[in-house]
Formats: C-alpha cells, sequence, structure tokens
C-alpha cells in the first residue's frame, strides 16, 4: 500500500508540474496524429488529467488550483467530434458542476448512439468496439442504470461484434490506415469493450455463463 501511494505522488508531481500556462496539458507521443483535431486531442488529454487529479486525493491543494486552471482553458474548448470527448466532457461537467448538467451530457451521447447500438470513433462512421466502450463506462461512471435501453443496446453490439478469439477489430483510430485494424487499436478496443461490460453487466449475469442479455 505504501508504494502504491508513493506511486500516486509521482504520478500528481507529473501531472502537475507538466500543466501548461493556458491550464492543458499536451498531447504526446503518437495522440496528435488521431483522426480528429488536435486542439480535441489536447482536450482529451486534459480532462483525463483532471479526472486523475480528483481520484488521487493528494495534496488537495495544489489539485484544487490545477483543476480550476485546467477548467478555464477547457471553457473556450469546441465542441469534439470523437467518442471520447463526449464521454469525457460529461464526466468532468458532471463532477464540476452536479446534477443540473448531468442529464444534457448524458443525452448529447445517447444522441450520438449508432442504430446498431455501438457508437464510433468519430461521429457517423461506423460503430466500434473502442467508441463502444468508452460510452458504456462513461454512462456507468455517470449513475444511468444498467437496464437503460442504450446501455443495453451497446451491450447487444458488443457481444455480436467480439471475435472467436475474445477480442474486437477496431480500425486505427490514426489519420492513416484509418480503415484497417492494427494491433494497437485492437488492443484498445479490446480493453475499453471489457471494461464496459464489467461496468454495465450485473454480476449475476456474469456470474450465470451463457445467459443472454435481453
Amino acid at each position: 500500500v505504501k508504494e502504491d501511494a508513493k506511486t500516486f505522488q509521482q504520478f500528481e508531481k507529473m501531472l502537475l508540474t507538466g500543466q501548461q500556462a493556458n491550464g492543458l496539458w499536451k498531447a504526446m507521443g503518437q495522440l496528435p496524429t488521431q483522426k480528429r483535431p488536435k486542439e480535441e486531442t489536447v482536450a482529451v488529454s486534459s480532462m483525463w488529467a483532471v479526472l486523475a487529479l480528483r481520484a488521487s486525493g493528494i495534496d488537495q491543494i495544489a489539485i484544487n488550483a490545477s483543476i480550476e486552471s485546467a477548467l478555464k482553458g477547457l471553457a473556450t474548448s469546441e465542441n469534439g467530434l470523437s467518442t471520447e470527448w463526449w464521454v469525457l466532457r460529461m464526466l468532468v461537467d458532471n463532477h464540476s458542476n452536479g446534477d443540473p448538467q448531468k442529464n444534457h451530457w448524458i443525452a448529447e451521447l445517447i444522441n450520438r448512439q449508432n442504430t446498431n447500438g455501438g457508437w464510433a470513433w468519430i461521429t457517423g462512421d461506423p460503430s466500434d468496439a473502442l467508441a463502444t466502450g468508452l460510452a458504456l463506462y462513461g454512462l456507468h461512471e455517470a449513475g444511468v442504470r444498467p437496464d437503460n435501453q442504450s446501455i443495453r443496446r451497446a451491450q447487444r453490439f458488443l457481444l455480436a461484434t467480439q471475435n472467436a478469439n475474445g477480442s474486437w477489430s477496431v480500425n486505427s483510430t490514426k489519420a492513416v490506415n484509418k480503415t484497417e485494424p492494427i494491433p494497437t487499436s485492437v488492443f484498445l478496443g479490446s480493453s475499453w469493450a471489457t471494461i464496459g461490460l464489467l461496468k454495465t453487466i450485473p454480476n449475476q449475469v456474469l456470474a450465470a455463463t451463457g445467459q443472454p442479455i435481453k
């Protein structure tokens, strides 16, 4: 437990020192090459940082100042093209403003659900496991009940599109090779699909192997 606390402290320090003057965090590595505006990727990276800092609970004064600066920077962010942006905007805003905005952002995310029950990495594109798993995770974290019809439809989409080896085929999120599955997108998509299902399928259903989701 002590080692875990030390790791979290180091991670928190890294986030606090990496924050830019405008309150946001620079997207690093391969993130800027994704199929969406770079400004959106910066906003997404910053919202993940805000959620991580809120979960740390360490050095609360410094965290609060950092989060306040980030929220000011995010206030000028335009609506995103990716499901990830809408999921994170919902979670960040729900934690900041409470119930008044909760239903608004939930509705915005659900409105972007495709007719086959899934969500797309970019709104309007075909559904994929990465975006659908993220959406399920976000709806769960926002307090949407697991028997909600949008959640059930998303679960059915994931169960119907899972490969025999347990993974999901997910096209690249990069601007290049965007119509081809690559190992990174398959790994991330399969991970988020699994997280989304685990978060939203009741334990008694998970325990009954082979029991269908109706």
